[in-house]
C-alpha cells in the first residue's frame, strides 16, 4: 500500500509538472500572439501612417495645384479685365472724339449759319427791323433756367421749336397729306411774367433769330399803310424764314392789331387789318414755311375770337405763386453771390426757408406772416428784378446785403396785380 501512494504521489507530482510546463508553454504562446498581435498593429498603423502621409502629401500637392491653377485663372482674369477696360477706354476714347468732332463740326456749323444770318441781318433790319427788334442767337443773354416755372408752357415749347428744327424734313409729306401743323401760339397774362424773356431764351436754345414786332409801330393813320405794314412784316420775315431755314416772328402787345372786330370803338382801317394779319398767318400755314408766329397780349380780353382760333396754342402765365417766387428769389441771390465785393448774410436766406416751411404748413392766406414770401404776393417776376436791383444799390453803399435792404427794396418796387383787376397769385 505505500508503494501504491508512493506511485500516486510520482504521477500527480509528474501531471502537476506537465502542468506547469504546459501552462508556461501556454504562456509564452500567450505573449508571443500577443507580441505578434501587437507587431502587427504597429505594421498595420505604420501602414496607415504612411498611407496618411502620403495623403496628405498628395492632397497638399493638389491644393497647391489648385492655387497655382486658380492664380493662372486669375491672372487670366486680370488680362482679359485689363483688356476689356482697355477696350472700354478706348471706346470712350472713340466716342469722345467723335462728340468732339460733333461739336466742332456744330460750331463750326453754327459759326458759319452765325455769319450768314449776320450778313442777312441788315436786310431784315430794313424790312422788319424798323417794327421792332431783330435778336440774332448770339445775341440773346436770355436762357431757360433763369424762368422759374412755367414747366408745362417749356415742354410745349420744346415740341413747338423741335418741329421748327425738322420742319423741312417733313415739309413735302405734309403738304401733300394736308396735314400742315400751325406753328402759332399766344401768349396771355399781366405784363412782367416772363413771356417776352422765354420765347427769346428758347430762340437762343434752339439757335433760331428772331424778331420782336411791337404791335402798335404798325398802326399808322393813312388809309391802307397798317395793312401794308402788317402783310409786309409775315411776308418778309417767312421769306427769311425759307432761306435760313427757320425764323421766330414775336408781336408783342398783338391787341393792337387783333382786337374784337366787332367794338363799336375801333376803326374799319383796323378791322380790315385783323383780317389781313390772319389771312397772312394761313398763307404761311398753307405754305408749310418755317416760321413760327407767336403773339403775346396783357389784354387777352379785347382780342378777335379769330385771333384765339387761329392761334395754335394758348399759354397763360399768371403771376408766381410762393413757391415761384421763392425760387426767383434764390435764383437773384445766387446771381448776387458771384459778385466777389457783395457778403450776403445768412440770415436773408434763413428767413427765406423759415417762411416757406411756415406757408407750407399754415397756408398762402396766412395773415399773420410778414416776411418776403407773402409781402411779394401779386408780384411779377419783373417785379421782383426791379426790387433785386434796387437793393443792389443799396448794397453798393455798405457791401453786405441784410434781410431788411432786400425787405424794404422789394416792398419800394410794389407788385403789377395792384395796378390790374383780377390779379391771380397766392
Amino acid at each position: 500500500m505505500k508503494e501504491n501512494i508512493s506511485e500516486i504521489n510520482k504521477y500527480l507530482k509528474s501531471k502537476k509538472e506537465r502542468l506547469k510546463k504546459l501552462e508556461e508553454k501556454r504562456k509564452t504562446e500567450r505573449q508571443n500572439h500577443i507580441l505578434k498581435n501587437k507587431q502587427k498593429k504597429d505594421k498595420i498603423e505604420e501602414q496607415y501612417e504612411e498611407r496618411g502621409k502620403r495623403f496628405d502629401e498628395e492632397q497638399q500637392r493638389n491644393l497647391k495645384k489648385i492655387e497655382e491653377q486658380k492664380k493662372m485663372v486669375r491672372i487670366e482674369q486680370i488680362k482679359i479685365e485689363q483688356s476689356q477696360e482697355l477696350n472700354k477706354v478706348n471706346e470712350q476714347i472713340q466716342q469722345y472724339n467723335k462728340m468732339k468732332e460733333r461739336e466742332t463740326q456744330q460750331s463750326m456749323d453754327e459759326k458759319r449759319q452765325e455769319i450768314a444770318l449776320s450778313n442777312m441781318k441788315d436786310d431784315l433790319e430794313m424790312s422788319i427791323g424798323r417794327f421792332g427788334r431783330i435778336f440774332l442767337p448770339s445775341e440773346i443773354r436770355d436762357i431757360e433756367e433763369d424762368i422759374i416755372g412755367n414747366h408745362q408752357i417749356k415742354e410745349r415749347l420744346d415740341d413747338i421749336f423741335e418741329a421748327l428744327k425738322n420742319y423741312d424734313t417733313y415739309s413735302e409729306d405734309l403738304k401733300t397729306a394736308g396735314l400742315v401743323p400751325n406753328l402759332t401760339a399766344l401768349l396771355y397774362g399781366p405784363p412782367g411774367t416772363g413771356k417776352t424773356f422765354l420765347i427769346r431764351a428758347f430762340s437762343k436754345k434752339y439757335n433760331i433769330p428772331m424778331c420782336v414786332v411791337h404791335a402798335e409801330r404798325l398802326i399808322s393813320s393813312l388809309l391802307g399803310e397798317t395793312i401794308q405794314k402788317v402783310t409786309s412784316v409775315i411776308k418778309n420775315a417767312a421769306e427769311f424764314s425759307k432761306k435760313s431755314g427757320g425764323f421766330v416772328l414775336f408781336f408783342d402787345e398783338i391787341d393792337a392789331i387783333g382786337s374784337e372786330r366787332s367794338s363799336n370803338h375801333e376803326v374799319g382801317e383796323i378791322k380790315r387789318a385783323v383780317i389781313s394779319f390772319l389771312q397772312a398767318i394761313d398763307d404761311v400755314t398753307y405754305d408749310c414755311v418755317p416760321l413760327i408766329i407767336f403773339g403775346a397780349t396783357n389784354h387777352e380780353q379785347e382780342l378777335d375770337s379769330a385771333i384765339w382760333r387761329r392761334f395754335n396754342f394758348h399759354f397763360k402765365f399768371d403771376f408766381p405763386n410762393y413757391e415761384i417766387r421763392k425760387g426767383i428769389i434764390e435764383s437773384f441771390i445766387k446771381k448776387i453771390s458771384k459778385i466777389k465785393k457783395i457778403i450776403i448774410e445768412k440770415t436773408v436766406l434763413l428767413n427765406i426757408e423759415k417762411e416757406y416751411k411756415r406757408l407750407n404748413e399754415s397756408g398762402p392766406d396766412d395773415l399773420d406772416n410778414n416776411g418776403i414770401l407773402n409781402m411779394t404776393k401779386g408780384y411779377s417776376g419783373s417785379d421782383i428784378e426791379r426790387g433785386i436791383k434796387v437793393s443792389i444799390l443799396k448794397v453798393m453803399k455798405q457791401g453786405s446785403l441784410t434781410f431788411d435792404i432786400l425787405y424794404d427794396s422789394l416792398k419800394s418796387v410794389g407788385g403789377t396785380a395792384i395796378h390790374i383787376e383780377t390779379p391771380n397769385s397766392k
